[in-house]
């Protein structure tokens, strides 16, 4: 065992196990939901193309939501049950309250409430309408970021080499996902212009009435004439035979 692994089971061993258990959720929690962030900028930049369908992706993306949302509650359920920490009830549903750092425990309280608010928009997403429901979705960058300050500011764990390359990682990814689809529609720009009809010959306008009262009046002209131009060749005939 190294000198480095030696002295975080040193340091475990002497802590509490509700707070190394509220540790590992909360480490979960903002696991779970980058990969939920990383699910949703799948879906959007369609990396991977037609080899996974868009339905699998978006039910991946629920489902890491749902996941994440239970590491957050059993986080909290955790820190607010340790003793060794002053961490009320009240402290996580009203940020600032908190005895342990309470702008960085604040941080969290918010992102996960931003959490709770956009998971449930898919059940109202019909009622409130496709154009708010995503104006509400893109809470979930925000909330990914103040979790992501959260982690690092208010986690004892946040000075351990291992914890810092996955904040590195993680926050790495999702902003490469992020440029790959601010990229995708800047190069899809405004839609091109409707090509201009041929135009037609003057004859051809001519012939093609304007509107249904022109055609109408055109058919009834056509109708009268037709019969006196027909009385004046039965009376030219019968001139000639007279």
């Amino acid at each position: 065992m190294t000198t480095h692994a030696a002295m975080i089971a040193a340091t475990a061993s002497d802590l509490p196990t509700q707070w190394l258990l509220a540790r590992a959720s909360g480490l979960l929690a903002y696991v779970v939901l980058t990969l939920a962030v990383v699910a949703g900028l799948t879906l959007k930049t369609r990396l991977f193309g037609r080899a996974i369908s868009p339905a699998v992706i978006t039910a991946v993306h629920r489902s890491l939501s749902f996941v994440g949302l239970g590491a957050v509650a059993l986080h909290g359920a955790l820190l607010a049950l340790d003793t060794s920490v002053d961490v009320p009830l009240v402290s996580l549903f009203v940020p600032g309250l908190s005895g342990y750092r309470p702008v960085a425990t604040g941080l969290g309280v918010i992102a996960a409430e931003l959490w709770l608010l956009v998971h449930l928009s898919f059940r109202v997403r019909r009622r409130i309408g496709v154009r708010r429901w995503r104006a509400l979705h893109f809470a979930t960058f925000p909330l990914w970021g103040l979790a992501a300050a959260h982690g690092v500011t208010a986690g004892s764990d946040s000075s351990l080499p291992w914890v810092q390359q996955l904040y590195v990682w993680s926050v790495g990814i999702v902003l490469f996902l992020v440029a790959i689809r601010m990229g995708s529609r800047g190069r899809g720009g405004a839609r091109p212009a409707r090509p201009a009809e041929p135009a037609r010959p003057a004859a051809a306008l001519a012939q093609v009435p304007a509107t249904p009262h022109a055609a109408l009046t055109n058919a009834t002209r056509q109708s009268h004439v037709r019969p006196a131009r027909s009385v004046q060749s039965h009376h030219i005939a019968w001139e000639k035979t007279s």
